[in-house]
């Protein structure tokens, strides 16, 4: 019987993400780029890392913090309060994001009772002064 040492330990990147408190993600690119050796892999061909590995690396990795912003659909909001009624597919040019990203963010904003669309597909605020941030 093989006995295994905690340093030894294999572990996924899921536990990985856990023990350092990772995006799994940020996991899975480390090791991808080599920064972050995978020790051996499961039969499913998924990486494993040991937990001496990995503790390593986490000292040395930069955390890099998460993004904390407002709801994207903010975004959508505020530029109908300037353009005042627009297309999905107008708005879309005018904030550089994808057309289906704003309609997500207009049926978000629909449900919240801030916008409304007419039967042409121009959409316009309900209520500029909560959706635009403005007082």
């Amino acid at each position: 019987m093989q006995l295994v040492t905690l340093e030894e330990e294999l572990l996924s990147t899921t536990e990985a993400a856990a023990l350092t408190g990772r995006d799994m993600g940020v996991i899975r690119h480390a090791i991808w780029a080599g920064r972050l050796p995978a020790a051996e892999r499961t039969s499913l061909g998924r990486p494993l890392v040991r937990r001496s590995d990995l503790l390593a690396w986490d000292k040395r990795a930069p955390h890099k913090p998460q993004k904390k912003g407002k709801e994207p659909w903010l975004k959508a909001a505020k530029a109908l309060g300037v353009l005042g009624s627009a297309t999905a597919e107008e708005l879309a040019g005018y904030l550089s994001i994808h057309p289906g990203n704003v309609r997500k963010h207009l049926l978000i904003l629909e449900a919240q009772e801030q916008v409304q669309r007419d039967k042409d597909g121009q959409w316009s605020l309900t209520r500029p002064t909560s959706a635009t941030g403005a007082a």
